[in-house]
């Protein structure tokens, strides 16, 4: 496996690289709903519920992370390094941010905030990797971010709150932990890099929540399996954004996913039968079209 990219643009987006893209837009869109929906309806506190979540998606990848021990250890100190970091600051950290802010603010608000993940991620991806988004895609961007705001917010103004606080610092944890895993990967697959991430992150928040496997087993029995289904999620997410880190590069792989909202908003009115208002219809037009210049797929 080649070495990330320096000193360039992140990598060219194939037909292939877009639709891992897509999917992976997917799952984050669904992992973002359903864990609005637990943290509402869940008895658990939210540091609780964000232990458990982290801890059933880390047991989804104990196994290929046992199965991949010796590739692991032969990485370098450095490498082992910024395992570490990546675990504990992305699906440690971050997850007690971020469920912390879900619970203290809008779905509306948290998912526009969550959006500032690919700015922070462009950043520390040409800080730290060297990634140049080229300057005539700037445009392209901005209309992004404007139809996310139509999408998201509409056209009254966004509230910020304490919760959203919460959530800025999870996009910015993200925005550097994912330029530190594309680094990581010429040594260590992106996939296992993921496993890892979050068997790490899910041990660090049952320490520090304390959380028990009775306190799951009390709340599985009560039918709170919310939590369940937010870990399965998380796991999903995680290992299908890091492929396409790997496929794209960190910036460009946040920007494509960072349209998941247009994917939630065609499954809504596919599936729920939801009607779109003009605001839906002008801000995922705004996406769509601004996803064609920054891929680059027009050419």
């Amino acid at each position: 496996m080649g070495s990330p990219k320096t000193g360039s643009e992140p990598g060219s987006v194939t037909p292939r690289g877009l639709l891992l893209g897509i999917i992976t837009s997917f799952a984050f869109s669904v992992s973002v709903v359903v864990n609005k929906a637990g943290l509402d309806r869940s008895a658990l506190p939210p540091l609780d519920y964000t232990a458990l979540s982290g801890l059933t998606a880390g047991l989804l990848a104990l196994p290929p992370v046992l199965f991949k021990a010796s590739r692991i250890v032969s990485c370098s100190r450095t490498c082992l390094l910024k395992l570490l970091v990546i675990g504990v600051s992305a699906s440690g950290f971050a997850y007690i941010l971020l469920f912390w802010g879900q619970s203290k603010t809008t779905a509306t608000n948290a998912g526009f905030v969550l959006t500032l993940t690919a700015f922070f991620t462009i950043l520390f991806a040409s800080i730290l990797l060297g990634e140049r988004i080229d300057k005539k895609k700037y445009p392209a961007i901005a209309i992004l971010f404007l139809g996310l705001y139509l999408l998201i917010v509409g056209t009254k103004s966004l509230t910020l709150n304490t919760g959203d606080i919460f959530i800025v610092g999870t996009a910015l944890v993200w925005g550097v932990t994912n330029s530190i895993a594309r680094s990581v990967m010429s040594q260590v697959p992106s996939q296992l890099v993921a496993w890892l991430r979050l068997v790490i992150g899910g041990a660090f928040l049952a320490a520090v929540m304390r959380v028990s496997p009775g306190e799951g087993v009390a709340a599985a029995e009560a039918g709170d399996l919310w939590f369940l289904a937010s870990g399965l999620f998380v796991w999903a997410s995680i290992v299908l954004f890091y492929k396409t880190i790997e496929t794209l590069g960190a910036g460009m792989a946040s920007l494509v996913v960072v349209s998941s909202p247009v994917i939630s908003t065609a499954g809504a009115v596919v599936f729920l039968g939801e009607v779109l208002s003009i605001e839906d219809f002008i801000g995922g037009a705004l996406v769509l079209v601004s996803l064609i210049g920054i891929t680059g797929l027009r050419k």
